[in-house]
């Protein structure tokens, strides 16, 4: 089994993750999601992101919440970098 910690890293407004389940450990800690998007598949059930402040970020598949989060916060983007394009 493997075990990834990510800690104090800053992610940009174009960053898009998938994480999925399994037997692997992932976890980010104190890292800075700007904008981007997280899709975290229905399997994941396990907290991986630990006091990360998620700014605009957007969650495509299972919401920022007490079962894959501790201590996190989300917010309304305060950069322009953070906002959607507008088509």
């Amino acid at each position: 089994m493997m075990h990834v910690s990510i800690n104090d890293a800053r992610f940009s407004p174009h960053t898009v993750l998938e994480i999925g389940p399994g037997h692997d450990a992932l976890t980010f800690e104190r890292c800075t999601f700007v904008g981007g998007k997280l899709k975290v598949l229905p399997g994941v059930d396990r907290r991986i992101f630990v006091r990360c402040p998620f700014l605009g970020t957007v969650f495509t598949t299972q919401p920022l919440w007490g079962r894959i989060d501790l201590d996190c916060i989300w917010e309304p983007p305060n950069t322009e970098e953070a906002m959607p394009e507008i088509t």
